[in-house]
């Protein structure tokens, strides 16, 4: 998966929702407007924004919790067809 026009595929939207309403509860919906949002407003160092639309796409742990869900949802078929690991 790969960035778009700066634009988030429309898989990961739901994800990028989630993310915001995390860090925020109300206001921005998309991930470049809520760190604008909370850089603007709180002054924040980048370490305390949230993640970027490239690092959500990128990060390991979704990556391993993405195949965790597979592997685990195929726990009825003997031999699994599963994705490479890496």
């Amino acid at each position: 998966m790969e960035l778009i026009g700066k634009e988030l595929p429309e898989k990961l939207r739901p994800l990028e929702h989630l993310v915001c309403h995390v860090y925020r509860r109300t206001g921005p919906t998309t991930l470049p407007a809520l760190r604008w949002e909370m850089f603007r407003s709180k002054n924040l160092e980048g370490e305390m924004l949230p993640p970027t639309g490239a690092a959500l796409i990128y990060m390991p742990h979704i990556a391993r919790a993405n195949y965790t869900a597979v592997r685990d949802k195929s726990y009825i078929t003997s031999c699994p067809v599963l994705p490479p690991i890496d």
